[in-house]
């Protein structure tokens, strides 16, 4: 019986520290059907060997065979697996729609929501029309202190602005909720695309003019030269941010917490105690302010331009934010530039998909109870609880052959091992959403009061202890994460560094049927492990010192693109988490034998079984608009590097392809970075 396995860092419970917040870690879980003896060799690309470039060797049939669909902008093991999922979630939810079920059931909520998003005529005849309030809130702002109040005010309804806001633990006491502020408002991907001279960005920038010009147009405002002053208003921002690579430094921005009376005096200019109360967060005792600079400034940025530039970026926030939900000009015009320009695809994803995705992300556990129910019996939870004990046992022996870990840490990373928390497939209680109030016919008013549903749940968190028990992604989705408790672990060596937390285990349901992944080489025993191997280690930062440089110098030498490399700083903690990974799963696979030799199957013995599978599940292909846009400002490498930078450092893949000096994928021992 198949299952899908997606693991958020079980090494996490060793004091790693990851990235963005709400991070998730991505990773496909194949499942692996056996193949005849002799069908192994017209798998591989028999033009290169494996210990020159594995990567292309592996999966070079399917890069030769397989495009990116005009949906897309990139396209992958974890792609074809997504695809499969939101199939079985289409059933699920337009089952939902085809039935008459009572009024404020979670059935007639499902329904109502995808009906509405899939009426384009009435869409259409709606225009702008839902977007009156909104405009009218925006014409009222006659002062600074107003455009504040109004900034908080629409936190509230998912409108972007130039603050961000979630809830997470406190960083020395994790029994506690603290509200989390961070730097925001850019309508372009990072901000580097404001402040590079490079060519690309120039135009990039030229057309970010275009299209605000174009979307205040179809929003039924004269916009000639409006968008220019966005632009500049967006630059004045991004100057004042923080780069990505120090926005990975948890350590420093757990630690920026501010009371109220610091607040009071944070950001001349800005008043805090008025945006909180209109962001319905109250006067909370602490909280954090994640890039103090920035949000230092803030009320400085505010008052340097005028009124009118604010509200005419007020104008724009609002109809990017809610374009998908209005009309087919407005929403096309914005994936013109968003999916298009800046990421390549070519199409939209057809109505259904986009409706399915809409109605996930405002109901999402509403949708996974008649997804469990349909496509994750319980035998699945106990066939991983199996595999979870290998891997606690994989990850004690790592602990206890680690020369550079203290007698006093290796007793405390045992004692956190074996409190490890894992949770399994869905949660033992649903959410409710009976409070959420879904009305027919009116679509935008439906997406706001599910941002609102949404955002005071997170709110609510900051009076109650931090639940240990909720999932933050749905069963049916497609990802993992790890989930942050600072306080869980207090390191006693200085090469770990990092603040305290634990993290969560996740797996994905997933069906026999539509959820397969063939990979064709390997047997059922190597299937979770190999699985373990794209996931297990994403998302995991730790600040190793001499190893973190070396890794860093690695892949800053890998260019995906002929003027970008990898920026090995940025990505240093998903690299450190892709090799931790990789060597405790293949620790786990081997304890799994139980001391048996694995069968050969097609030519291929267990452990070349596994790093197989484990190039094959990071196998994609991705659009160089895309991919520019990763190397930028996303924390992980690119698929190929994730295998071709990872595999040169594990001994066991030097054993398994008998790698040689002169073998381009060769690295001398004493080069090889050793984190597990």
């Amino acid at each position: 019986m198949r299952y899908l396995v997606v693991l958020a860092l079980f090494s996490g419970v060793l004091a790693g520290c990851e990235g963005s917040p709400d991070e998730a870690a991505k990773a496909a879980g194949p499942a692996v059907a056996e193949p005849a003896a002799d069908a192994a060799a017209d798998l591989f690309d028999q033009s290169v060997r494996p210990q020159d470039d594995f990567y292309r060797y592996v999966n070079g049939p399917w890069l030769a065979s397989t495009e990116i669909p005009p949906d897309f902008s990139s396209y992958g093991a974890m792609t074809e697996v997504f695809e499969r999922t939101e199939a079985e979630v289409r059933t699920v939810i337009e089952r939902a729609a085809a039935i008459d079920a009572p009024a404020g059931s979670d059935a007639r909520k499902i329904g109502t929501l995808y009906r509405d998003y899939l009426d384009l005529e009435a869409i259409d005849n709606r225009g702008v029309a839902p977007l009156a309030d909104e405009f009218a809130a925006v014409e009222a702002i006659d002062s600074y202190a107003a455009l504040i109040r109004y900034f908080g005010e629409t936190l509230v309804k998912g409108i972007d602005g130039p603050v961000a806001f979630y809830v997470d633990a406190h960083a020395e006491d994790p029994t506690r909720s603290l509200a989390y502020f961070w730097q925001y408002g850019l309508g372009l991907p990072d901000r580097d695309y404001y402040l590079s001279d490079d060519e690309k960005f120039v135009e990039i920038r030229q057309l970010y003019v275009a299209h605000i010009d174009r979307m205040l147009s179809l929003g039924g405002r004269p916009a000639d030269g409006v968008g220019a002053r966005i632009l500049r208003l967006e630059t004045e921002l991004a100057e004042a941010q923080w780069t990505r690579v120090e926005n990975r430094n948890r350590q420093l921005i757990y630690g920026n917490r501010v009371g109220r009376e610091a607040r009071a005096e944070f950001s001349p200019g800005f008043d805090w105690s008025a945006f909180l109360a209109a962001a319905e967060i109250g006067d909370p005792e602490l909280v954090v302010f994640a890039q103090t600079s920035y949000l230092q400034k803030l009320g400085e940025l505010i008052r340097g331009r005028s009124l009118e530039d604010w509200r005419d970026y007020a104008r724009f926030k609002l109809l990017t934010s809610f374009a998908p939900f209005l009309n087919q000009a407005i929403d096309a015009a914005n994936f013109e530039f968003y999916g298009r320009t800046l990421r390549g695809q070519e199409s939209q994803a057809e109505r259904w998909k986009r409706g399915t995705r809409f109605v996930n992300g405002s109901v999402g556990e509403l949708v996974g109870k008649l997804y469990v129910a349909e496509y994750f019996p319980p035998e699945h939870k106990q066939k991983v609880g199996l595999m979870v004990e290998n891997l606690r046992a994989a990850f004690g022996q790592a602990i206890d052959s680690l020369e550079w870990m203290s007698a006093e840490t290796r007793s405390a990373a045992r004692a956190k091992l074996a409190a490890f928390h894992v949770k399994i497939g869905y949660p033992d209680q649903w959410r409710d959403y009976s409070s959420l109030t879904v009305q027919p016919g009116d679509l935008l008013g439906n997406v706001i009061r599910a941002r609102g549903f949404e955002y005071r749940r997170q709110v609510a968190k900051l009076s109650q202890p931090v639940d240990r028990a909720e999932w933050n992604l749905t069963p049916q989705t497609v990802n993992a994460y790890s989930r942050l408790i600072p306080g869980f672990w207090a390191p006693t060596d200085a090469t770990w560094g990092c603040e305290n937390r634990t993290t969560a285990l996740r797996v994905i349901p997933g069906s026999d049927k539509s959820q397969r992944v063939e990979y064709r080489l390997g047997s059922a025993d190597a299937n979770p492990y190999i699985a373990l191997a794209a996931a297990l280690g994403a998302g995991l930062y730790r600040e190793y010192e001499a190893r973190a440089a070396e890794l860093v110098a690695q892949y800053s030498a890998f260019e995906p693109l002929p003027d970008v490399a990898i920026n090995g700083e940025l990505t240093l903690g998903e690299n450190i988490g892709d090799l931790a990974g990789l060597i405790v799963a293949h620790r786990a696979y081997q304890l799994s034998l139980n001391g048996q030799p694995a069968p050969l199957i097609g030519g291929l013995s267990g452990d070349q079984r596994f790093f197989v599978g484990f190039a094959r599940a990071w196998r994609g292909k991705i659009r160089d608009e895309r991919l520019r846009e990763k190397l930028l400002r996303g924390p992980h490498s690119p698929a190929r590097y994730r295998v071709m930078g990872i595999l040169p450092n594990i001994p066991a893949f030097y054993r398994a392809f008998d790698l040689q000096p002169g073998d381009a994928m060769y690295l001398p021992p004493e080069e090889r970075v050793k984190i597990w």
